[in-house]
């Protein structure tokens, strides 16, 4: 649920406020995710990267297009 939460939560602010608000949420959510595990190791690991890696993917794709196509005043 509270991943669920995170994702929408993400994805209106990327609507909202654009790429300056969604990569330091990526970031933070990343972030917490190593310091949680490290605090207590709970889960599966392999899921847990393979999910961070994905974040952090999607962050550089859209930095990445965020430059290509760069910004538009709607």
């Amino acid at each position: 649920m509270f991943n669920a939460s995170n994702r929408l939560l993400v994805a209106g602010i990327v609507d909202l406020a654009g790429i300056t608000i969604a990569i330091p949420v990526g970031t933070g959510i990343t972030l917490g995710l190593v310091v949680n595990y490290l605090a207590e190791p709970e889960g599966h690991l392999a899921l847990l990267t393979i999910g961070s890696g994905l974040i952090i993917t999607a962050m550089v794709f859209g930095a990445l297009t965020y430059r290509r196509v760069g910004y538009t005043d709607k």
